[in-house]
């Protein structure tokens, strides 16, 4: 964690060495070194990261009264996202273009980490190899932003 005043700002020559997170890459700060140079407000500068697999992990727990998860996102091209809902079922697509919401009922109530992967059609991996992926079980993620100024 880095905390400057907007003077001590001004004098950096560049940013400070990002955090290090186990099964996170950073990518770079969400602002360019250069436009936070010489400004008289406060900017909230972060440090931008991905997952090491490159899958979006969303943790949820879910009690015995609603075993249902709706999960919506954009897809612009068919089929091109996998989602493992992490309860051992069938990984899911779907053709659907646009804004996508999927449905799926667990099992039993729980700690589940639903996996999303991004531009599968895209990198031409065809919907049945889907079924062939296995799941590995990752640690819970660390913050992914840490304040600047």
């Amino acid at each position: 964690l880095y905390s400057y005043t907007i003077s001590e700002a001004n004098e950096l020559t560049e940013f400070p060495k990002p955090p290090e997170h186990p099964g996170l890459l950073f990518q770079d700060w969400n602002w360019p070194f250069e436009k936070i140079k010489n400004t008289n407000f406060p900017i909230d500068v972060g440090a931008v990261y991905i997952t090491e697999d490159g899958a979006t992990k969303i943790k949820i727990e879910l009690n015995p009264n609603d075993l249902s998860f709706k999960l919506a996102f954009l897809q612009p091209v068919a089929n091109s996202a996998l989602i493992d809902w992490g309860d051992s079922s069938r990984i899911e697509t779907s053709d659907t273009t646009g804004t996508v919401l999927l449905s799926h009922t667990y099992p039993q109530s729980g700690e589940y980490v639903i996996f999303q992967w991004f531009g599968v059609a895209l990198l031409g991996i065809p919907r049945a190899a889907a079924d062939s992926l296995s799941m590995v079980e990752v640690p819970p993620l660390a913050a992914t932003s840490v304040p600047f100024i």
